[in-house]
């Protein structure tokens, strides 16, 4: 009863059981990331309130975009858009076939993202321009 009634907690679930936010994953997105809220989907999973879905992928996605918006130049965050969404999330949903991912895939393209965005960095710091930057020029 205690942690019912404390602050972030009694808040989300006034907000859930009024009409001012429906009961959905996307109103539960746009609350402040953390165990609360992760805590309250799961039991809203578990007892059918709300449907299933692949929480790794969604974190993955949501990792994506915040790590694309946040690169400094637009050529590079064009690039990253690119290398994420066609080249590394679509080769996982392929593998996945349909499942949950894993927590080892959800690592492996978290590295790869990085690795990308070092090499973009490394890239723009030896004053390359991205567009016209080929393999024999690195």
């Amino acid at each position: 009863m205690r942690w019912l009634s404390s602050g972030i907690v009694s808040t989300v679930l006034s907000g859930l059981g009024s009409s001012h936010r429906p009961l959905t994953h996307e109103a539960l997105d746009g609350l402040p990331a953390g165990k609360v809220v992760e805590h309250i989907r799961c039991v809203l999973v578990a007892t059918g309130t709300l449907p299933q879905r692949d929480e790794q992928m969604v974190r993955l996605e949501r990792h994506v975009n915040d790590l694309v918006t946040s690169h400094a130049t637009a050529e590079g965050r064009k690039i990253l858009h690119r290398c994420a969404t066609w080249h590394l999330l679509r080769r996982l949903r392929r593998r996945s076939r349909g499942n949950d991912i894993t927590h080892t895939q959800l690592t492996v393209v978290r590295q790869r993202l990085r690795a990308a965005v070092y090499l973009l960095n490394w890239i723009e710091a030896q004053g390359l321009a991205l567009a016209t930057c080929r393999q024999a020029d690195l």
